[in-house]
């Protein structure tokens, strides 16, 4: 059971280290969009499309590891499957214990931050996207309001 919970602590760190890398690309995004150079943006987009194919490989091995560390702790058990790092922490030893809530805060931590990025970015692409269609519909001529007040 020992291995198996080193495994699963293995696989938290190495989640977080690739979860910061992700993080580092998407804040690289960000400036890519922020300064409307497409080259970097690709770049950036490609990176983090190989990064993302880690982390899912990463979150499908340490399923596997927490279902594994679960079960060989029996006690009562709803689903294996469905076992959280916080409800497997209540089942170890205090030391253990800590050591998981810590690095499942860790990663926790991280993806919040990814998130919080990625909602700034997805804000920052509407906005562009607002400009561009007002830009064309003022030089096409399809547009439904008044640029400029007429009763000057």
């Amino acid at each position: 059971m020992t291995k198996h919970l080193d495994r699963l602590k293995d696989l938290l760190v190495a989640e977080t280290e690739l979860a910061r890398a992700l993080l580092v690309v998407v804040e690289n995004k960000q400036e890519a969009l922020l300064h409307t150079d497409g080259e970097r943006l690709n770049a950036a987009v490609e990176r983090e499309r190989t990064l993302l194919k880690a982390t899912n490989d990463l979150e499908r091995e340490r399923a596997t590891a927490l279902t594994t560390v679960a079960a060989g702790l029996g006690g009562e058990q709803k689903n294996v499957g469905t076992v959280t790092l916080a409800e497997l922490a209540a089942r170890l030893d205090p030391n253990e214990a800590a050591r998981i809530r810590e690095l499942g805060q860790s990663l926790k931590a991280v993806i919040g931050r990814i998130q919080e990025r990625n909602h700034q970015n997805r804000i920052l692409l509407e906005s562009s996207s607002r400009f561009v269609r007002n830009t064309l519909r003022i030089l096409t001529g399809d547009f439904g309001h008044q640029l400029v007040d007429q009763r000057i």
